[in-house]
């Protein structure tokens, strides 16, 4: 009996460490370079995103309203982080202690290392309307 407590425990936890499903906003965005796992050259950028989140898959909008959607595979934990890796190669991890996404990417030498970083810090999640696009612009 214990061990399927601890069992529905440690799932529960898992399921509650994934970002939850749906559109979000985000105006607190950084910028760094990576090496070896540290970043660098972290600038914030003065914008405002929107991030759409579904089981299979990660659209990030662009300023003109449309944005790529990518589909995900979810790979577990890495580095502390519920990860998931992108149909384009890049890697999304989300972290808890900044309350949104790491979004990795550029890894042209190193399919493991990422040379590049974007903070998605503090997401609101953004009540849905049945035109919610328009409403991005």
């Amino acid at each position: 009996m214990d061990r399927i407590f601890f069992i529905v425990a440690m799932l529960t936890l898992q399921l509650s460490a994934q970002i939850q499903n749906g559109l979000y906003y985000s105006n607190d965005i950084y910028t760094s370079d990576v090496n070896n796992y540290e970043t660098y050259n972290t600038e914030k950028i003065d914008a405002k995103q929107y991030i759409n989140i579904t089981d299979n898959g990660i659209r990030i909008y662009s300023p003109n309203g449309i944005g790529v959607y990518h589909a995900w595979i979810n790979i577990g934990m890495f580095d502390k982080h519920y990860t998931y890796v992108l149909s384009n190669g890049s890697k999304v991890c989300y972290g808890p202690e900044i309350k949104g996404i790491y979004y990795f990417y550029d890894s042209e030498y190193d399919p493991v290392e990422y040379k590049k970083v974007i903070e998605f810090r503090n997401m609101k999640t953004v009540i849905r309307s049945n035109n919610y696009l328009m409403n991005i612009r």
